[in-house]
């Protein structure tokens, strides 16, 4: 759970923190409270350009039509496509990670 004294550990360090799977979409799967939900530290570029990637391929007016499956099955594209393009293993990780289906604690 992402709580104060990360926060101010995340700004000390210029950090942001980012929802492997967007806080927004909790209520999909089952989950009360998006807070709750895992989050990864990141450089403000890099999760700057992964929320564009989500908003581009989830946008807010779709989302509400679409099944946690199909949000879910987005999500680890979106992820592995970053990887491809990029090699960077964080996005290997993260696509993992929502298959795993494990969102919080």
């Amino acid at each position: 759970m992402f709580d104060a004294y990360c926060a101010g550990m995340f700004d000390a360090y210029g950090l942001h923190a980012h929802h492997i799977m967007p806080k927004s979409f909790a209520a999909k799967f089952g989950i009360q409270n998006g807070d709750e939900m895992f989050s990864i530290a990141l450089d403000p570029t890099t999760h700057q350009a992964i929320t564009a990637r989500v908003n581009s391929a989830i946008p807010w007016w779709k989302a509400p039509f679409m099944s946690a499956s199909q949000i879910k099955n987005e999500m680890k594209y979106l992820y592995q496509q970053m990887y491809y393009e990029t090699e960077d293993i964080l996005y290997k990780f993260m696509a993992d990670f929502i298959e795993a289906g494990q969102y919080v604690e």
